[in-house]
């Protein structure tokens, strides 16, 4: 019946907090076929599963059916690839929500709108910075004015690399909101903005230079770092091999390198030395998806 592709997201950006996002070329599969019974989830992923009623492909297809007061479907849904590691910083909730919500409206012979089901999946998500370009691709701000949805596309040159280490230990977005205060002051507020402000005009203008200084943030990495055991040595290890900045994936674990044109062998460098502090550790080279969630028939 039909397939649908979703790619990892890497969320916040340093000082983009909740509104910047960006989609990578890592991704989940997930089918749906006919079956002789309503709608039931098999995994065939190597990561541990998720229960039926906690998995947000699921529940997120449920909601649609309930919502458009549709039948449930007699079909299968087959989660075929995980290649995005879960509550890892890299959206993998993100793209549950936004397979599920593909999924159900190709059942239902809907159309599909992508900014619609964007919105969707931000309203479940309770924020844009992995729904959004998940659903859209590249490099994605977002902004909800009176109710009513805003995004606008940061163009990224195809010489720009992501380079994604992946701890062998989750953080999980509650623990990593509530270490973060309930008031900020001008200061930081102020230091936010112009850095999200340089971070865009810096991909823009291609001004690269400025990204380590762009990518500062005072609104969550400062409380959600010191939780991540091995961040500052990631760090360093990114600025010893070229990187032209670095930041935290979205609430973690991952942690971001963000480098240019051909660095195999510098990922290859940083791969070894991690392994020798853990072998479970996972470097991923990765580049902007631009195409979002990708919806075919089968």
């Amino acid at each position: 019946m039909f397939k649908v592709k979703v790619p990892a997201t890497s969320a916040n950006m340093g000082p983009g907090f909740d509104c910047i996002g960006i989609a990578l070329d890592l991704y989940n599969e997930v089918e749906v076929y006919e079956s002789d019974k309503p709608l039931h989830f098999i995994w065939e992923c190597e990561e541990e599963e998720v229960p039926e009623k906690e998995n947000f492909i699921y529940t997120s297809m449920m909601d649609v059916f309930k919502e458009h007061d549709f039948p449930i479907p007699n079909v299968k849904v087959i989660a075929r690839k995980c290649n995005i590691p879960m509550v890892r910083g890299l959206g993998s909730s993100s793209a549950a929500i936004v397979a599920g919500l593909t999924l159900a409206y190709a059942l239902m012979g809907k159309d599909f709108d992508k900014d619609l089901l964007a919105y969707k999946a931000w309203v479940i998500e309770g924020h844009p910075d992995n729904v959004v370009p998940c659903f859209l691709g590249g490099m994605t701000i977002s902004v909800m004015d009176e109710g009513k949805p805003y995004t606008t596309h940061v163009p990224i040159e195809d010489r720009v690399k992501f380079m994604a280490v992946i701890p062998p230990y989750k953080t999980e977005t509650k623990q990593s909101r509530e270490v973060l205060p309930k008031d900020y002051t001008r200061a930081d507020c102020i230091q936010n903005v112009s850095r999200a402000s340089m971070m865009i005009n810096a991909f823009n203008l291609k001004d690269y230079h400025l990204l380590r200084t762009a990518f500062g943030d005072r609104i969550h990495q400062p409380y959600r770092l010191p939780l991540l055991k091995d961040a500052a040595y990631v760090f360093e290890l990114f600025k010893e091999n070229g990187a032209i900045g670095e930041f935290m994936s979205g609430s973690g674990s991952t942690l971001m390198g963000v480098f240019l044109d051909d660095c195999q062998d510098r990922k290859l460098v940083i791969e070894e030395k991690l392994k020798a502090i853990d072998p479970l550790f996972r470097v991923e080279l990765l580049n902007v998806d631009r195409s979002g969630v990708v919806l075919s028939k089968i």
